[in-house]
């Protein structure tokens, strides 16, 4: 069986040492790089490999002109894939101990390079410590391999795009920031507060219940079909990581594929031309 949106703790210990399975710890903490690392090397799910989100997930930002988060370039990220021991026999778990929010990013990326057998650990190390499993310390590694990418540029969508179906009804733009940021009453990630004209604010961590966990299927889709009426899903938040979760919840409903603005915020707003909106619509709150 292949695991291609999320995975249960209790689904992943029995392969957790399979030697096609591959278990990422994507821990971060961006007020100080390297934090999650040193949370990693003390404490992790058996076997797990680590990504740094600015050292292995992220390209190089370009201020002013892109997201301090941009996707890396592709011959890069293969590069990285094959280090990791990643090739297309291989089933990837990724996870995290922040709602999933920086997990999903790999989550995302895999997609974009054409590997679908990605999962996110549902509820993450957190429920995995909850149910008292074992933990272990170090570093690890896989034997090396070699990924070949087979791209899939159409789960992402850019800024000029973005501007060309912002009143198009067809499409809706979801913005995935915390309440206060879309509506631009307070923003401390970004110098400019509010949101797309057009976008309705739909926080990622409303797709998960109190524990951390996914919502249900029928809930995902009673909120999304309601929401989209039929439309494409375009989704973004500050930097193009967290807003992936979103992405996640719509493919796991079995809801038509979203696409990620993967300049998010951070790039829309890099050109002073572009139209930002400040009033408040919510679906979700």
């Amino acid at each position: 069986m292949t695991y291609e949106t999320i995975i249960s703790v209790q689904d992943l210990i029995p392969n957790l040492f399979h030697p096609d399975w591959c278990v990422i710890d994507c821990r971060t903490v961006l007020e100080e790089p390297g934090l999650g690392f040193e949370f990693y090397c003390q404490s992790h799910i058996p076997g797990a490999l680590y990504a740094d989100l600015e050292r292995d997930l992220c390209g190089q930002p370009n201020p002013g002109k892109t997201s301090r988060h941009p996707f890396p370039d592709p011959d890069i990220f293969a590069q990285k894939l094959s280090a990791w021991g990643v090739d297309k026999n291989v089933q990837v778990v990724v996870y995290d101990d922040a709602d999933g929010g920086y997990a999903v990013r790999l989550w995302r990326m895999l997609g974009w390079m054409g590997h679908r057998a990605v999962a996110l650990l549902d509820g993450g190390l957190n429920i995995w410590e909850k149910k008292g499993l074992a933990l272990e310390t170090g570093e690890n590694k896989r034997p090396k391999c070699n990924f070949i990418a087979d791209l899939n540029p159409h789960l992402l969508i850019s800024s000029p795009e973005v501007s060309q179906i912002m009143d198009d009804p067809a499409f809706l733009l979801l913005d995935a920031r915390s309440s206060q940021s879309y509506s631009g009453e307070k923003d401390p990630n970004s110098p400019t507060c509010g949101h797309i004209p057009g976008a309705i604010h739909f926080q990622y961590t409303q797709n998960l219940d109190r524990e951390g966990l996914l919502l249900p299927i029928p809930t995902l889709i009673q909120r999304y079909k309601d929401l989209l009426n039929g439309k494409q899903a375009v989704v973004y938040c500050t930097s193009g990581v967290t807003a992936s979760l979103n992405v996640l919840a719509i493919q796991h409903a079995g809801l038509d594929t979203a696409r990620l603005f993967a300049g998010s915020w951070d790039e829309w707003i890099s050109d002073s031309t572009r139209p930002v909106e400040k009033s408040y619509s919510n679906f979700g709150d």
